[in-house]
C-alpha cells in the first residue's frame, strides 16, 4: 500500500502547482517553493523551483524544475524534476527521477534512481539500484549494500559494499567492490587503484582492461560476445537477406508458371501489350474492392461458404499477381530480340530476373517503391483476369 502512494503522490506532484501542510512552509516568490526551519509532519511541494533547507518528521514529495534538498529527513524523500540537488541526513528510502542529480548527505536505507547524468557524492547504508545515462560515484561515496546498476558510461571511484551487477556501454572501475562483480560492456576498465573482493564476470567483446595493481581476489571470466557494432552490422546483413528472399520465391513461381501455363504466360503478355492502362485499373479494382465484397458475404452468413472459396481465389491471384506482370514484362522484353516472335524459355526468364532485381532496386525508395510494387501486382492482377477471360470465351466457341 505504501509503494502505491508513493507512486500516486509523484503523479500528483507533477500536476499541482505548489502545496504546502506544515505552519512553517513558507512559498518563494515566482512559483518557488521555499521551506526553512521544522516541519512536523509529511511536507508536499512543487513548482519551478522547490528548495528545503529544513527539518522534516515525516516523508517529503517533491517535484519541480530545479530542486535543492539540505537538512534532515526522519522518513522518505521521493522527488522528481529537471535538476536535483540533495545534502540532506535521510532516514529511509530515497526514490528519485531527473535529468541531473547531484547527491550528497547520508541515506539511511535504500536509493532508486532514474535520470540523464549522476554523482554521487555522499553516503547509502542500503541498498542502490541506478539507471542513468553518465554516472559517477565519487571518491569519498560509500554504499555500503548491494548495487544494480545501468547506465551508458559509468565511472565507480568510491566504494561499494556487497556486489555489483551493471550493464553499460563504457564503464570503470576504481574503487573498492565487496562481493562479485558481474558486469555486461562493450568496455571494462579496472584502474590500479581498484579492488574487487570476489569473482569478476564481464560479458563483451574485448577481456577486460585489468591494470597494473588492480587486485581481483577471485577469478576473472570473460564471456565474449559481440560489439553493438558487429551486431547492428549482422542485423544490416539479415535484413539485406530479407528484403531479396522474396525476389527468389516470385522467380522461382515465375519459373513454374512458365513451364506449368505457357498459353497463359502468352495471353498475358498480349494483354499488357495491348491494354496496359486496362489491366492496371482492374487490377486495382480487384485489389480493394474484392475484400469489401468478401466481407459483406460474411455479413450475410449465408454466404459465408461463397467467401471461404472468394478468400481462397483472392489469395491465389494475389499469389500470382506479381510474377504474371514479371512474366509479361519479360516476355514484351525478349519479343526486341527474336523479331516480335514467342522467346525462348532461357531468355523469358532471363528477362524476368532482370524485372524482379529492377523492381526490387526501386522498391527500396519510400514512396515510389510501394507504388510500384502495387502497380505490379495490379497489373499482373488485371491482365491474368482478362486472359482467363479469353481463354474462356474461347472454349465456349470451340465447343459451339
Amino acid at each position: 500500500m505504501r509503494r502505491l502512494f508513493v507512486l500516486f503522490a509523484v503523479t500528483w506532484l507533477a500536476a499541482v502547482p505548489a502545496l504546502a501542510q506544515s505552519d512553517e512552509e513558507e512559498s518563494a516568490p515566482a512559483g518557488g517553493f521555499v521551506l526553512r526551519g521544522e516541519a512536523a509532519d509529511d511536507v508536499f511541494a512543487a513548482g519551478e523551483s522547490v528548495d528545503i533547507d529544513a527539518t522534516v518528521a515525516g516523508d517529503v514529495f517533491a517535484a519541480g524544475g530545479w530542486l535543492d534538498v539540505r537538512g534532515r529527513i526522519a522518513d522518505l524523500l521521493v522527488v522528481a524534476g529537471g535538476t536535483l540537488k540533495t545534502d540532506a541526513v535521510i532516514g529511509r528510502d530515497f526514490l528519485g527521477a531527473a535529468g541531473s542529480h547531484r547527491i550528497r548527505g547520508e541515506i539511511g536505507d535504500n536509493l532508486v534512481l532514474a535520470g540523464g547524468t549522476t554523482t554521487i557524492e555522499g553516503r547509502v547504508r542500503g541498498k542502490a539500484m541506478i539507471a542513468s545515462g553518465i554516472f559517477e560515484l565519487d571518491r569519498d561515496a560509500v554504499i555500503e549494500e548491494g548495487v544494480w546498476l545501468a547506465g551508458g558510461f559509468v565511472r565507480i571511484v568510491g566504494d561499494i559494499g556487497g556486489g555489483l551487477r551493471m550493464a553499460a556501454a563504457d564503464a570503470t572501475i576504481a574503487g573498492a567492490v565487496g562481493g562479485d562483480v558481474e558486469v555486461n560492456a562493450n568496455a571494462l576498465k579496472l584502474s590500479p587503484t581498484a579492488r574487487i573482493e570476489g569473482n569478476l564476470v564481464h560479458r563483451g567483446p574485448e577481456p577486460p582492461a585489468i591494470a597494473e595493481g588492480a587486485v581481483v581476489t577471485g577469478e576473472v571470466t570473460h564471456i565474449p560476445r559481440l560489439s553493438v557494432t558487429a551486431v547492428t552490422e549482422r542485423f544490416q546483413r539479415l535484413s539485406f537477406a530479407a528484403s531479396v528472399l522474396p525476389l527468389v520465391y516470385l522467380f522461382l513461381i515465375g519459373t513454374v508458371l512458365s513451364f506449368l501455363t505457357p498459353s497463359l504466360t502468352g495471353r498475358v503478355g498480349r494483354e499488357v501489350r495491348r491494354r496496359p492502362l486496362a489491366s492496371l485499373g482492374l487490377g486495382v479494382l480487384f485489389i480493394f474492392a474484392v475484400p469489401a465484397l468478401l466481407f459483406f458475404l460474411v455479413v450475410l452468413v449465408i454466404g459465408i461458404p461463397f467467401a471461404l472459396v472468394g478468400v481462397a481465389l483472392y489469395l491465389a491471384a494475389l499469389f500470382v499477381g506479381i510474377p504474371f506482370c514479371g512474366l509479361a514484362a519479360a516476355d514484351n522484353l525478349a519479343r526486341r530480340h527474336t523479331s516480335g516472335a514467342p522467346a525462348g524459355r532461357l531468355l523469358l526468364l532471363g528477362y524476368l530476373a532482370v524485372f524482379l532485381v529492377a523492381l526490387w532496386v526501386v522498391g527500396l525508395l519510400p514512396v515510389a517503391g510501394g507504388i510500384a510494387w502495387t502497380a505490379a501486382l495490379a497489373i499482373g492482377v488485371g491482365a491474368t483476369a482478362m486472359a482467363l477471360r479469353q481463354g474462356a470465351e474461347a472454349m465456349v466457341e470451340a465447343v459451339a
